[in-house]
């Protein structure tokens, strides 16, 4: 199969024009779902956008990347050590402001 033969996804910011991209930064030692939140850090990820296989794992993360920042929380601590959790930041973001785009990959060889 060539890679023209098959239709990937993008996920693109609505209002800044951005795509997600296909790795944050170790310095921020964080991964997408601090896209778009570290905006203070010039740059807070690599330009080049995060390719997803199938239209339904690009939903999957934008859904994830509407929850907010992750933040780790005890949920209960006993004689076998301390339980962890997950709860999420609000940050505003709703999964409107993202869009995901259909796109063809073309070899230029």
């Amino acid at each position: 199969m060539k890679l023209s033969d098959q239709t990937y996804y993008v996920i693109r910011h609505k209002e800044s024009g951005e795509y997600m991209p296909s790795k944050m930064y170790r310095t921020t030692n964080r991964g997408h779902s601090f896209w778009r939140y570290l905006d203070n850090i010039s740059p807070p990820s690599d330009p080049t956008p995060r390719i997803f296989r199938n239209k339904n794992a690009a939903s999957i993360a934008a859904t994830m990347w509407a929850k907010g920042i992750p933040e780790k929380v005890v949920l209960a601590e006993d004689a076998f050590g301390t339980k962890y959790g997950v709860e999420y930041k609000d940050c505003g973001r709703k999964p409107s402001d993202l869009e995901i785009i259909p796109v063809r990959i073309y070899e230029t060889v």
